[in-house]
């Protein structure tokens, strides 16, 4: 221990100075540096007192309007009161919760439907073809009949003296019943011996039955069974006839059983012929009665992908965003094509349906997470390859069409923008759109334009926020944030927690951007606010706008921006300019008020969950909510439990959450952008915490 601090002290020496001038000048620095951190942990320590002193002002007041005047029942009236409060707002959660849910269960459901249509026809068209096929053989089997009785009769007819009737047999002689004596006399000829029904031949007055009791009668059914048999070198050269219409849809296989568990109410799903290769699965029931899968080795969660006994679009959607914790793209779509493959020369309903989930299984991958095969080009190869073998191209051509709409890329169309609320400008300012050069851009390319010209645009040309609107700043910054919220498409920058590893900036870039963006807004308002030093009402009416601003940006359901701002307002810098906020309209201080508790970290924010919920979108969520979330389920379970099965059920929960934040990606909004005002925020020279510390130093200095 000893000799660590020595080698630690002797690497500080070295760090040292060795002029005695730079030594005196590093100390000034440092004690310098020490008075200001001191100084600013004592305006952090009266920051919470005030806040602590507002919270019991509002405490008396409320006991004061209740009337109360004994301590325990001041103290039983405020816990109830709370209680009463926290149980409304779960109910209001609920409530949210349960209409989202509703919104997913029913897009499932539609998925759910055209899947099964899908599989309904093939199976129809399939029935179709074994019916017609059979009809055929039963009409071919039929005039054999025909022909065999005539033989026979003309034998008759020659054995016995007797003319050939000139007329054709009535077709319900060949099905009349077989009733004929036991002593009738049984013709022994040449031809096959089939069943023959019983025939009536009339000579001269005389009625001479002729009985085959080698065989009861035939029905139509066993026609066409005995048209199937080969009895003869002819016969067995034809090719096997398919399966019967019964054997077309099994439900599950009859070696199927099922082990229920009774410590945890779930029930392991075994499959005798599989057990060795493939492993177990895992399923549970939910409180609710869903079944879902809980863990399970993974070839059997690959099998229950491609499973055509049931539709669990949640299963789907859960696996594909998370496989690659715990497998890798290859195995997959191998897999996949494994399957297909083996049921290409089949056309049983069973494998039609089997390939009728592969299909889709392969179209909803390229369609909701085409990273995968854009970073892996052989990926991409061999899924195309495989495509292009495949013997149903009808189903192929699904997967190809979206793959050539995700390589070719679908730009910004904002259909008609005649809808858009009017761009707010400072007088005598134009739109950029309004130039002859804007108006020659095509209407799908103009939003895109429009954000490549913010994010170059040069500062000189830019406008001030003093001039303009705070509506529309705010419709700008939401419209620049949301497209950099839209911008996560990869939804596994999410697993995992990869925002927080060291090599976050690969794993997880879309959210590193959009944290350290929001760190730029906050240090832009806040210089906004430090910067006007010798005027103080104009520093409160910046104070003001800035407040203007979050509230439209509350209106406009962009709650990161709300965060943003709020952010600003009580960091070091602004938060200690009290009497700039002496000045400012008492209205603005209670709208910041109500907008710091309904973004308030208490009880998990509950109060900005509540709000998420109520909103329909657009809307651009505070991911640090759902950062949380995620973090907190890291200490769930394992990825990969003891016996090496996966944690499907941890994987399932983070995917709820991930599910969700994407659902607020696919409503974009309605406003038209300004990209002068969208380079002014993008480009803004903005202080960083210590000097903007120093500016509010001069703009308001210690008392």
């Amino acid at each position: 221990m000893q000799s660590s601090t020595s080698k630690a002290k002797e690497a500080l020496f070295a760090r040292l100075p060795k002029d005695i001038n730079d030594m005196r000048d590093l100390v000034v620095d440092l004690l310098i540096h020490q008075n200001l951190f001191e100084e600013r942990c004592k305006d952090a320590l009266k920051q919470v007192l005030e806040e602590k002193h507002t919270a019991l002002y509002k405490v008396r007041l409320l006991e004061e309007a209740a009337g109360l005047e004994n301590g325990d029942e001041e103290t039983n009236f405020i816990e109830q009161l709370q209680r009463l409060q926290e149980q409304e707002e779960r109910n209001l959660a609920t409530i949210n919760y349960q209409k989202l849910r509703i919104k997913t269960m029913e897009k499932a459901a539609e998925e759910q439907e055209l899947y099964y249509n899908q599989s309904l026809l093939e199976h129809v068209k399939n029935n179709e073809k074994d019916l017609k096929m059979y009809k055929e053989r039963a009409e071919k089997a039929e005039t054999e009949l025909q022909g065999i009785l005539k033989m026979i009769v003309k034998q008759g007819n020659q054995a016995f003296g007797l003319s050939l009737p000139t007329t054709p047999l009535p077709t319900d002689v060949l099905s009349a019943p077989a009733s004929a004596p036991q002593s009738a006399p049984v013709l022994s000829t040449t031809a096959p011996q089939l069943p023959v029904a019983e025939q009536v031949i009339t000579k001269r007055g005389t009625s001479v039955k002729k009985v085959d009791t080698s065989a009861p009668r035939l029905s139509a059914v066993d026609k066409s069974k005995t048209s199937a048999t080969p009895s003869t070198a002819k016969d067995s050269a034809e090719p096997k006839t398919a399966e019967p219409i019964a054997r077309k849809l099994p439900l599950l296989p009859n070696d199927t059983s099922m082990k229920p568990s009774a410590s945890t109410g779930s029930f392991t799903v075994d499959m005798p012929h599989k057990e060795n290769a493939l492993g177990e699965l895992i399923i549970a029931t939910s409180e609710a009665g869903q079944i879902y899968v809980k863990s399970g080795h993974i070839p059997r969660l690959m099998e229950r992908l491609v499973d055509p006994n049931g539709y669990d679009n949640q299963f789907m959607q859960t696996f594909l965003m998370t496989y690659p914790v715990y497998t890798k793209a290859e195995a997959l779509l191998e897999h996949v094509i494994k399957v297909c493959r083996n049921l290409s020369d089949k056309n049983s309903g069973t494998n039609t349906a089997v390939l009728l989930r592969s299909i889709n299984l392969l179209k909803h991958w390229v369609e909701q997470y085409w990273s995968d095969f854009e970073s892996d080009p052989g990926l991409l190869e061999t899924l195309e390859t495989f495509l292009n073998t495949m013997n149903n191209e009808k189903l192929a051509q699904q997967v190809k069409s979206v793959i050539r709409k995700k390589t070719i890329g679908v730009d910004y169309n904002t259909g008609d923008t005649s809808n858009y609320p009017k761009p707010i400008l400072p007088k005598g300012a134009k739109l950029t759109s309004e130039s002859p050069e804007s108006k020659k851009t095509p209407n799908k390319d103009v939003r895109k334009s429009f954000l490549q010209l913010a994010f170059t645009a040069p500062v000189e040309n830019c406008w001030k926020l003093a001039e303009l609107d705070p509506l529309e700043v705010a419709r700008q910054l939401t419209l620049m944030e949301y497209d950099m919220f839209q911008s996560i498409k990869k939804p596994r920058e999410l697993l995992d927690c990869n925002w927080m590893k060291e090599d976050k900036e690969v794993l997880a870039p879309n959210i590193i951007r959009m944290v350290r963006w929001s760190n730029h807004v906050v240090e832009w308002l806040v210089t906004e606010i430090v910067t006007i030093r010798d005027n103080i009402k104009a520093r409160a009416l910046m104070m003001e706008k800035i407040i203007q601003m979050a509230q439209h940006l509350e209106k406009l359901n962009n709650f990161n921006g709300v965060k943003e701002v709020l952010a600003a307002m009580q960091s070091s810098p602004v938060y200690r300019l009290k009497k700039t906020k002496e000045t400012m309209a008492s209205k603005y201080l209670k709208i910041l008020e109500t907008l710091k508790k309904l973004t308030g970290s208490e009880s998990n924010y509950k109060l900005l969950r509540a709000k998420v919920h109520s909103v329909d979108p657009p809307l651009i969520p505070f991911p640090g909510v759902y950062q949380g979330d995620l973090v907190y389920l890291e200490g769930y379970g394992k990825d990969i439990l003891d016996d090496g099965m996966v944690n499907f059920q941890k994987f399932q929960k983070v995917s709820s959450y991930v599910t969700e934040l994407q659902t607020y990606q696919h409503v974009p909004y309605q406003l038209t952008p300004v990209p002068e005002i969208q380079a002014m925020i993008k480009n803004y020279p903005a202080f960083n915490d210590d000097q903007a510390y120093n500016m509010s130093l001069v703009c308001e200095p210690r008392e």
